[in-house]
């Protein structure tokens, strides 16, 4: 695994993983960025949503657990005076077939083994999660 980031101009930089995909990341502009990207911070967020998905469709794979769509919805917390988030509220919708226990220990198995989720749990950032079942 690889990352590497250059700096382009003010709070703008790109992120290169040197297997050839690209990320812009910046600042917003009130912050003296020209918002051509997510901050660093929120890709991190948005890393936690996509693991969520990536991981759940794994282990749903593995347990011959079916479902039409799945969405990851996350909202973190930064106080001004805080390095960096602490706490994340999450809501996940699911279309399934499936019973809301099946759905919930498919979930379960997804944030034990979810690389970014374990490194948020790992940081003692706190988390809470709403599951909506939607039958299909």
């Amino acid at each position: 695994m690889k990352a590497v980031s250059v700096w382009a101009d003010g709070g703008r930089s790109v992120l290169d993983d040197g297997r050839g995909h690209s990320v812009v990341v910046d600042l917003p502009t009130d912050q003296n960025g020209t918002n051509a990207g997510p901050t660093a911070l929120e890709l991190c967020l948005m890393s936690l949503a996509g693991c969520t998905t990536t991981i759940f469709k794994i282990v749903a794979g593995r347990r011959n657990f079916a479902y039409k769509a799945f969405r990851v919805e996350l909202e973190a917390e930064k106080p001004r005076d805080a390095l960096t988030i602490t706490s994340v509220k999450g809501k996940m919708e699911i279309v399934t077939d499936a019973e809301e226990s099946e759905v919930g220990t498919v979930l379960k198995l997804t944030l034990k083994t979810c690389p970014v989720g374990v490194i948020f749990a790992n940081a003692k950032i706190k988390y809470d999660w709403t599951l909506i079942v939607k039958k299909p």
